[in-house]
């Protein structure tokens, strides 16, 4: 289906990438749904599925693996480094493997015609990455090789892999917003679909600050239990000006960042 899609794209074969300014096409050099085809003679797996989807891809792609490979799933909260060492095992060791997983994904985007044509809706300045085994060797690998194949978007790793794993992205941001969005609805139809961060009031606003705020709270707490360093870990505020700072006009609050 997607080979399909890219065929029929008026520009040549490939992915029509638009964004507000300009557009490109980027043509993948391998699709496969067979891992021995690609992942061989991959330096970097990069994968982007919910986090569901992790322990089948690595099953699938750990017979493949080259040595020194950096296996990593953006985004990657949800315990992703837990689960590719639960998985991968003594692959890592033996083929000297490097886990990562970053913070949120670098772009917000939405496919208008599947395999042929996507529409970038925004990008982040920054999105941090944490690494395991966690080494400045390991890190720079990681980093340069994703600040090589993203435009716009700089990627920082080094973070302790518990900052990526408590990030204060969609599992505060989604439940949050629909939270703000439906607490006193009284079940009667309404008379069109909600805009969701549009919609963003002073009150969900305050929601989003508390979650954030428990986070910020359980990271202290595992910093002082645990003498480890999460200093990356973000409130939610600092996260979404450090990410889309420069296309926010209304910085006052929480709720007005995401309006």
């Amino acid at each position: 289906r997607f080979r399909d899609g890219m065929a029929k794209n008026p520009l040549g074969p490939g992915v029509t990438v638009e964004t507000k300014d300009d557009k490109y096409l980027g043509t993948p050099k391998v699709i496969s749904h067979k891992p021995e085809d690609v992942i061989p003679q991959s330096d970097v797996i990069l994968i982007i599925v919910p986090a569901f989807a992790h322990e089948p891809i690595l099953k699938a792609i750990k017979p493949h693996l080259k040595a020194g490979a950096a296996v990593g799933a953006v985004p990657g909260p949800g315990g992703f480094d837990l689960l590719a060492q639960h998985v991968l095992g003594e692959d890592i060791g033996k083929k000297n493997l490097v886990l990562f997983g970053g913070s949120s994904l670098p772009w917000a985007c939405r496919f208008e015609d599947y395999g042929s044509r996507v529409s970038l809706l925004g990008i982040k300045d920054n999105v941090d990455i944490s690494v395991k085994p966690n080494t400045p060797e390991n890190c720079k690998i990681v980093e340069d090789r994703l600040n090589a194949i993203h435009q716009v978007t700089k990627f920082n790793a080094g973070s302790h892999f518990l900052v990526t794993t408590m990030w204060p992205t969609n599992c505060i941001i989604h439940t949050g917003v629909t939270y703000g969005l439906w607490h006193d609805w009284d079940g009667s139809p309404v008379k069109e679909a909600p805009l969701f961060y549009q919609n963003c009031s002073e009150k969900t606003g305050e929601i989003l600050d508390g979650l954030s705020n428990d986070i910020q709270a359980t990271k202290a707490g595992l910093e002082k239990k645990l003498s480890i360093d999460l200093h990356q870990l973000q409130t939610l505020y600092d996260y979404q000006l450090s990410a889309y700072g420069h296309c926010i006009d209304d910085k006052t609050n929480t709720a007005s960042l995401f309006r």
